[in-house]
């Protein structure tokens, strides 16, 4: 925890995050897997940590931890937002 703090800082989002944890799908992994999320900043803007406990630094879902897939996540996060800030859902009619 560190660069998060500026970030979070810098999009004026809340101070406490919410904490989740992933279901520990892989036992043998000897990891696990949580995720911090400061929410409401700026243009609706979300600072989210994924923490591998005991997970090195590997790619998940391909290496190391198989609870979570680097890939998905990063994805997840990354396609919701443009450069204003969080990308509005249209609604159909």
């Amino acid at each position: 925890v560190g660069s998060e703090m500026c970030i979070r800082d810098s999009n004026n989002c809340d101070i406490i995050p919410l904490e989740m944890s992933f279901p520990d799908i892989n036992n043998s992994d000897g990891s696990n897997v949580q995720r911090l999320s400061w929410l409401n900043g700026n243009n609706s803007v979300i600072t989210d940590h994924i923490i591998v406990n005991g997970g090195g630094h590997d790619w998940f879902g391909v290496w190391g931890n198989m609870d979570i897939n680097s890939t998905a996540e990063i994805w997840k996060f990354f396609s919701q937002y443009d450069i204003h800030g969080k990308i509005k859902m249209k609604t159909r009619y």
